[in-house]
């Protein structure tokens, strides 16, 4: 199968804020002035993503322990990006041996060949995922390669292109206009390439009303706690479950397992150094 390019690594730090402790972290770009990303899971808006932020196996390893998968097993390709006030953008290509879908509710996605990811926004860290609490001061998105229903249901036992874990009512930040994703699903299920791409907005703290939840205000040097998630399965069960290096792996309900992230603004010429971080603390 056809293997990605490797790419160059951003700066490689380590992290003390709040709950996260990173052995690696990374930085995402600003979306320039004028540019427009339309979420179509074509990628042909990402011209000007300069590469040496791109996310490449070499930047991923297995959150759950398992074995590294071969490249020709399973390689990835994938950009983020954020603009005002509270968006990210992703862009995500998978080289996959097998391609497998078998599942029928967005709660039992991860089962599944998908794509996760983590949102701490102001860092907070802890459980997220409570009985008290379930989505509110961090966030599990979901989005998996399947054909939208007509009338999509968000939630565990709905099913959609997008979703979140979290309580019911929280559920209007895991669709549009709020996310917006779409996918490019293989034409054969065997050494092929499938695409997701992504908008989304992001909270600090997310409740029942946009009106009372806060949002996260991106910006150059502004830093937030994340983590991806990639699902592979070739038929027998998760093969991997790949996110960035770092203690990711119970992240999916413990948000000091999150890595910490930076943001570039687009006046910016390299990313941002250990020492411009720090004094974003002082």
């Amino acid at each position: 199968m056809k293997k990605l390019v490797a790419l160059l690594a951003v700066p490689v730090l380590v992290f003390f804020l709040g709950g996260i402790v990173s052995a690696q972290d990374f930085f995402i770009p600003q979306v320039p002035t004028g540019v427009e990303i339309v979420i179509d899971a074509e990628g042909g808006d990402w011209g000007w993503f300069d590469e040496a932020y791109a996310i490449t196996q070499d930047k991923t390893d297995d959150s759950g322990g398992l074995e590294q998968p071969a490249l020709d097993d399973w390689d990835i390709l994938e950009y983020m990006a954020w603009a005002p006030p509270n968006w990210l953008y992703m862009y995500c290509v998978i080289s996959d041996d097998v391609f497998f879908i078998s599942q029928t509710t967005n709660g039992a996605m991860w089962q599944d060949d998908c794509h996760e990811w983590v949102f701490d926004g102001d860092l907070s860290g802890g459980n997220y995922r409570t009985a008290e609490s379930h989505g509110r001061t961090a966030q599990q998105y979901g989005v998996w390669c399947i054909e939208e229903p007509e009338n999509p249901v968000r939630g565990n036992a709905g099913y959609s292109i997008s979703s979140l874990w979290c309580e019911d009512d929280l559920q209007w930040a895991g669709g549009p206009p709020e996310l917006v994703a779409a996918v490019k699903i293989p034409e054969v299920t065997t050494d092929c390439q499938y695409a997701y791409e992504v908008k989304v907005s992001c909270w600090d703290v997310l409740m029942p009303t946009k009106e009372a939840s806060t949002p996260h205000i991106f910006s150059d040097g502004d830093i937030f706690g994340w983590t991806w998630m990639w699902d592979d399965n070739d038929g027998e069960g998760r093969e991997s479950n790949m996110g960035l290096i770092g203690p990711a792996g119970d992240a999916w309900t413990n948000a000091d397992l999150c890595v910490a992230v930076g943001c570039v603004g687009e006046t910016s010429v390299e990313p941002s150094t250990w020492g411009s971080v720090k004094a974003l603390f002082k």
